[in-house]
């Protein structure tokens, strides 16, 4: 003490002010509170959610500064790549510059949410508005449902019975019901277990009326992620890998063996939500590959090696009469198709620090107390990082505000929640 005494005057950090932190926890709040409110849309496809991002991000701007902090910009590697290989062919077009401009500007989600994660207070809140936003979202949407109010239930004729909440669109509305109940688990809030289960018994009855196959699989395979990385963080790694071999094992049985589209057919003629969810099945899987086989076509047979342009897709089908001209549905292969090679590496890259940070955040014993007690299960949000990028074989979920939102909070655990020296001396 005496030396570092002489050694000159320590250093004492004051806490974060007041007002700042409350600033910066409504703006967080109110932020996270918008994401669902996609309907009614602006021009260029702004919303609601939008005007919170641009209020979260002048907060955290202020909250940074007034503290002398640098922001944080996670996977600004993938990002540049991402937004390079779109930059060259709109040069090249004159068209696509909208689309990277929109691509920066979801981006900052994740900037925010890493930089504001510095403080323990502001995740907590972040976290756990998340869950409530989920359930209070998958509540009002069954209100909507049952109530027959258009606006809550967000069902339209041109999707059955299958309900969409205010995002318009059933898929975008599971995944992010999907991304909340694995937040919930991860979080194990609400702290009481009979509340707890009350809210996941409210997301799954919400999963089940957006009616999407995705999201059912997405929570099949996050559950069976979740058991897999809970096993090996108890140190069960021969259990972990005989539960994954024992699972590829009967999914390849079934596929192979079993008429499963004959099964789900039969299925679905037992009420009008099972023939718009699983009765949808065969007819989804012919409708996706003809879109993979015509966008693979157009990579391989057409395509410069920089890409056609971003958002482009769709246009260029209906320019050169595809048969069935639809966007690509797929973040890998639209990433290739209009951005190029140096876009598919960006995509890529991005998956890669994703795993990364997920495994960094699982491993035993990685997290400070304080973000433990925030996240008391972190592999279940590690599960989730591996739905949404398995999910990108089937929907743009780099589209999605809420993807970036949820990179952003795993990106805020991984920086400061770890401990500075994890088990094993990895830093």
């Amino acid at each position: 003490m005496t030396a570092e005494l002489l050694a000159g005057p320590l250093r004492i950090e004051p806490p974060p002010p007041r007002r700042a932190r409350s600033l910066a926890a409504i703006a967080v709040a109110i932020a996270i509170f918008s994401l669902p409110l996609l309907r009614p849309l602006g021009p260029s496809n702004t919303g609601i959610p939008d005007a919170g991002l641009v209020l979260l991000t002048i907060i955290t701007v202020q909250w940074a500064s007034g503290r002398a902090y640098g922001l944080r910009v996670p996977y600004i590697v993938a990002m540049a790549l991402i937004i390079l290989g779109g930059a060259i062919p709109a040069a090249i077009t004159g068209e696509g510059g909208l689309t990277l401009a929109q691509d920066v500007f979801v981006y900052f989600w994740a900037v925010a949410l890493a930089s504001l994660g510095r403080d323990p207070q502001l995740f907590a809140i972040a976290v756990r508005t998340w869950v409530v936003a989920a359930v209070l979202g998958g509540a009002l949407m069954l209100v909507g449902i049952f109530a027959g109010i258009p606006y809550l239930s967000g069902q339209i004729e041109a999707e059955g019975i299958r309900a969409g909440y205010t995002f318009g669109e059933p898929n975008y509305a599971s995944n992010f019901f999907l991304t909340g109940l694995f937040l919930l688990r991860a979080a194990q809030y609400p702290r009481r277990r009979l509340w707890r289960t009350l809210c996941i018994i409210v997301l799954l009855v919400a999963l089940v009326y957006n009616g999407s196959n995705g999201a059912f699989l997405g929570l099949v395979m996050g559950t069976l992620g979740g058991t897999f990385f809970t096993l090996v963080k108890k140190g069960k790694a021969a259990m972990a890998l005989v539960l994954a071999g024992s699972c590829l094992l009967a999914g390849g049985a079934v596929y192979t063996l079993v008429d499963t589209n004959a099964i789900l057919r039969e299925a679905s003629q037992f009420s009008p939500l099972l023939k718009d969810s699983i009765g949808r099945t065969a007819s989804s899987e012919d409708s996706r590959g003809e879109v993979n086989s015509q966008t693979l076509g157009m990579w391989f047979d057409t395509a410069p090696p920089y890409g056609i342009g971003p958002a482009r897709t769709l246009g260029e089908m209906k320019r050169t009469l595809m048969p069935y001209p639809k966007e690509a549905h797929n973040d890998y292969i639209a990433a290739m198709l209009e951005r190029g090679l140096l876009g598919a590496l960006g995509v890529c890259t991005l998956m890669a620090s994703l795993a990364v940070r997920a495994r960094r955040v699982s491993a035993r014993g990685a997290l400070k107390p304080e973000y433990a007690a925030i996240i008391p299960r972190p592999e279940l949000l590690a599960a989730m990082t591996g739905v949404m990028a398995f999910s990108a074989f089937f929907y743009e979920v780099l589209h999605y505000r809420h993807a970036w939102a949820m990179f952003g909070v795993l990106a805020a655990l991984e920086i400061w929640g770890r401990n500075r020296q994890e088990p094993g001396g990895i830093r």
